[in-house]
């Protein structure tokens, strides 16, 4: 069987990344009991490229925002 990837971005306030960070792990393992193979929780750093249509805009985070990819 093929592998998959079901993926999230969401805006995140910048101030409140901790407690996303642990509420994503506890997370993790409930969907690690459930059959996941893996869980990773990605926090934006450089979301601007030049030509490409960034995950700030696509996820409409505010200035005080960042972007996580879940």
């Amino acid at each position: 069987m093929g592998k998959y990837v079901d993926g999230f971005v969401l805006p995140v306030k910048t101030e409140k990344v901790e407690d996303y960070r642990k509420m994503a792990q506890k997370a993790g393992e409930i969907w690690k009991k459930l059959g996941a193979l893996e869980y990773f929780e990605a926090v934006g750093d450089d979301l601007e490229i030049e030509k490409m249509v960034s995950f700030r805009k696509i996820a409409g985070a505010a200035e005080d925002e960042t972007v996580i990819f879940a």
